[in-house]
């Protein structure tokens, strides 16, 4: 009976126990202070050095039937009645057990009404009940360590997030089994881990809560001494946790402990040994061994937690054992997060299940060996690794050694060393994987460059790349400080339904917004005696925005591809994957799909087919892509080999890429190269064809076609958006630039748009109803007199409801006009002007010119080895007399394209 362990008692001091049965609670009242007699008072007990509580007091009330607000009532009454004569007698504790109420039991076909009410008062809380061993037997309660839970309420209490379960349980019986069946069945223990599970499920069933119930937690002390080995009770619990694991995910159990005092033999003292079963990543199964150790911490002995076992150091090492139990365990929101958001796994997680499977692979092995007579020595570390984390600039990136979880972008990579029974030694790969809890594992600027970097350093060093996606496509935003800033300039500003002529900022939101490069503005004008802006471009403060982020998922296409090509491959899809995250998933081509919950998904409206073709600019011959805008029938006609069949039409929209359009795109593409013929392409796309049909189709495996085409082309390809065409999303990922910056440029006419969604798409995502009505409460004129007066009424005035009613009407009369407005502010964001400011356009231009088609072929006429005899020497006549000979000698010497290129600096 020693609850918190406050103060060992002394064992020469004499401690007297009662126990009393009375009928009815007035029975007792009559005769208590006959029954205070038998416990001697403080003055006559021995041994006693100074004042303390020694002697408990049981009393059993046969036939008090326990309805337990009336109960406690009564029972606080009367303690508190005899509370000095208990305290004359060093009473340390009372407890009552009261016969149990019928309708007082969750259940009544279980065994539960066999078990009485126990109420326990005790003198270290002035004789107020202890609520936390309510209805536990008071000389066994300080064996469920009811201390742990210190950071908890054990009341009924609403909480924000979740609700959490402590199932504690006394195993009183240790059955010795034969050796044959020890591993397989474990009555004591596993008898009561069911019966912890039972009560587990009646509780949460008896919950009324919409909130949660996570992180549930099964405790198990063993009350016999037993004479074990620490490595079977490690087998005990995990297996037990794996015979009932779908019960305990399904309880949400995060934790099993079980507590012994163990013997490692006959002649050895007792030693408490505690082990923890917990599987945070559904898959893999930790085990964590303790023993508990005494050291001294600020002159008084602390009982700690010691890891044993093979060199693993538990979360608990050289903890107090008083420690309370954490209201939550590392990465818990994260691992919700990401299970969430696409039933998959923590991205950090990865790395402790291929350690797992590396465990597996090698107990295989050795088990093998074994049954042929030869030992296996295993390594001491299966998985090595270092993380890439990019450098201050983002330029760069470095390989550290850190704690789990400090990444601050949505993309890790890590370079593993996996010891494998095939590779003792070592081999290494490079693992990339999305972070999908943080923010959604879209792809931004530095997403993209951490996957650029760690994947060339794959195809450096020669090294397999592992690509683990789940994602949600390029990021999309809005520059919500200018959404918080800007006018709208009302045709008729008494009558806001005849719409709205442009947007505008004043000087002083003008002056600043200019001086950190987030707008542009073509003119000012006056009006209503107001200078103002005309916003024509929206760049933003905030990174991250649009088209930059298409400009890195280009680049990443393009890198895929060419790892493709130099080393090996794989992606495993553990996740949904969307967009440039679908892409990178065929342009790894070996893909491993998780076929409950990954889906690949290419975002994208029906398509149409594109105009391909042959051309002369300037006299100079070129190969010409160009969308389709028109809506055009696809015949399908029915196939003679089968009678069932018949011929059907299908409406396929322009501006789109459909299965086959976007192979006919790629064999021109080839055709081109092959030519030798710069390539012009007139990019008007809104995406890929995203439909399930399309899908089966293959469109992402033409559309990766594409990519692969512009990464081997080596002619001058020009991508321009022609005024009023777009271009968005996964269109503009296969024909960004940066696939093939040697060769590539893209241009924008200034009515063109880009981005990677378009404006009415953005506004639902990011421009909802309660942002539409918050600009129209700061930008319209009526609402903001009524808000006016709204603030100055008092809640019970009457005029109140007349004031929202206006408000509500008035809301509903602006918000069709606020939703044009706000998808004029999100093509804002699509403008060429944007396009340059984020350096993902060379120009806006109006009309495409000779002169620089003519430069790029001559450019890169000059690089090539192969260029024509004739070519080489028309260069040498027009290089001056005093580099002509230089450049013969170079030429002999087979370095001709290196001395022509330093002449021409």
């Amino acid at each position: 009976d020693s609850k918190y362990s406050v103060e060992k008692i002394s064992p020469t001091v004499n401690r007297h126990g009662v126990l009393v049965a009375f009928n009815t609670l007035d029975g007792l009242k009559d005769k208590f202070d006959q029954v205070l007699e038998l416990i001697p008072k403080r003055n006559m007990l021995a041994g006693l050095t100074k004042v303390q509580y020694v002697n408990v007091l049981h009393v059993i009330l046969l036939d008090e039937v326990d309805n337990e607000d009336a109960t406690l009532e009564k029972l606080n009454v009367f303690v508190a009645y005899h509370k000095e004569k208990m305290q004359n007698h060093l009473v340390r504790r009372i407890t009552f057990s009261v016969k149990p109420h019928l309708r007082n039991v969750v259940d009544a076909s279980t065994t539960y009404h066999l078990y009485p009410g126990i109420y326990t008062f005790r003198q270290s809380t002035g004789y107020v009940e202890d609520a936390i061993v309510r209805h536990m037997e008071a000389p066994l309660a300080y064996m469920l360590e009811l201390q742990r839970l210190a950071n908890y309420s054990v009341k009924t209490a609403d909480s924000k997030d979740k609700n959490r379960f402590f199932v504690r349980a006394v195993v009183r019986q240790l059955e010795k089994l034969d050796v044959q069946s020890q591993f397989d069945a474990h009555p004591g223990p596993e008898r009561t881990l069911v019966e912890a599970l039972n009560a587990l499920e009646l509780a949460m069933g008896s919950v009324k809560s919409d909130l949660p119930i996570k992180n549930n937690h099964v405790f198990m002390n063993v009350v016999p001494e037993a004479v074990v080995d620490p490595h079977y009770l490690e087998a005990v619990i995990r297996i037990l946790a794996s015979r009932y694991a779908a019960r305990l995910d399904q309880l949400k159990v995060s934790q099993v402990e079980l507590k012994i005092s163990a013997k490692f033999n006959d002649n050895a003292y007792s030693i408490p040994v505690r082990l923890v079963a917990a599987n945070p990543t559904g898959f893999v199964l930790r085990v964590e061994s303790y023993v508990e150790a005494h050291e001294m911490r600020n002159g008084a002995e602390v009982a700690i937690f010691s890891s044993i076992g093979d060199d693993v150091v538990g979360e608990w090492d050289n903890t107090p054992v008083s420690t309370p139990y954490p209201v939550s365990y590392p990465f818990d929101v994260k691992r919700e997060a990401a299970k969430r958001s696409s039933d998959t796994l923590y991205a950090y997680d990865f790395l402790e299940l291929i350690e797992n499977a590396s465990v597996r692979n090698w107990r295989k092995f050795a088990s093998d060996r074994a049954s042929k007579g030869v030992a296996t020595k295993v390594p001491h570390h299966l998985v090595e690794s270092k993380e890439f984390v990019l450098t201050n600039d983002d330029t760069d990136v470095e390989l550290v050694t850190r704690p789990r979880g400090l990444n601050d972008v949505g993309m890790v990579a890590w370079l593993l060393t996996l010891f494998t029974p095939e590779v003792p030694t070592g081999r290494s790969v490079v693992l990339i994987s999305n972070d999908i809890t943080y923010n959604a594992g879209s792809f931004g600027t530095r997403e993209d460059k951490l996957f650029d970097l760690a994947s060339k350093y794959a195809r450096q060093h020669k090294l397999p790349r592992l690509y683990f996606a789940a994602n949600s496509g390029a990021r999309i935003g809005m520059a919500e400080t200018v959404k918080a800033k800007y006018q709208v300039a009302w045709k008729d500003a008494s009558d806001p339904s005849k719409g709205f002529e442009y947007l505008y900022l004043n000087k002083s939101d003008y002056d600043y917004f200019h001086s950190v490069g987030a707008i542009e503005c073509a003119h000012k004008v006056t009006a209503d005696g107001e200078v103002r802006y005309v916003i024509t471009d929206i760049i933003g403060e905030e990174k991250d925005l649009g088209v930059e982020n298409l400009r890195g998922s280009g680049t990443i296409a393009g890198e895929s591809s060419r790892a493709y090509n130099d080393i090996f491959t794989l992606t495993y899809v553990c996740g949904r994957s969307v967009g440039i995250g679908a892409y990178l998933v065929r342009l790894g081509q070996r893909t491993v799909q998780n076929v409950t919950s990954a889906p690949i998904i290419l975002t994208g409206a029906w398509a149409k087919t594109v105009v391909v073709g042959r051309g002369r600019l300037g006299g100079i011959p070129v190969g010409v892509v160009v969308t389709e805008v028109r809506t055009v029938e696809k015949l399908t006609p029915a196939d003679p080999a089968s009678p069932t069949t018949q011929e059907h039409t299908v409406q396929q929209a322009g501006q789109v890429w459909f299965p086959d359009s976007a192979h006919k795109t790629a064999t021109a593409i080839r055709d081109f190269q092959g030519e030798d013929l710069p390539l012009f392409i007139f990019a008007n796309w809104r995406g890929f064809s995203g439909g399930q049909r399309d899908m089966f189709d293959e469109v992402l495996k033409f559309g990766a076609e594409i990519v692969d085409g512009l990464v081997n082309y080596t002619q001058p390809v020009f991508v321009y958006i022609p005024p009023f065409a777009e271009l968005r999303g996964g269109a503009w990922v296969v024909v960004d630039p940066t696939i093939n910056s040697d060769v590539m440029e893209m241009y924008a006419d200034p009515q063109g748009r880009g981005g990677v969604l378009e404006p009415a798409g953005l506004i639902e995502i990011k421009y909802r109803k309660p942002a539409l009505l918050a600009s129209a409460h700061r930008v319209d004129t009526v609402l903001l007199r009524l808000d006016a007066t709204l603030a100055t009424l008092a809640a019970d005035d009457v005029t109140r409801s007349d004031v929202l009613r206006d408000i509500r009407l008035r809301e509903s009369k602006l918000l069709p006009i606020f939703t044009q407005i706000a998808t004029h502010f999100g093509d804002l964001h699509d403008t060429p002007g944007r396009m340059k400011a984020k350096d993902v356009i060379r120009e806006r231009l109006e009309s495409l010119h000779q002169e620089r088609i003519a430069r790029e072929v001559t450019r890169l006429g000059l690089q090539d080895p192969q260029a024509a005899v004739v070519g080489i020497l028309h260069l040498i006549n027009q290089l001056p007399d005093s580099a002509r000979e230089d450049v013969v000698t170079a030429l002999r010497r087979g370095s001709i394209f290196a001395r022509t290129s330093s002449v021409s600096q």
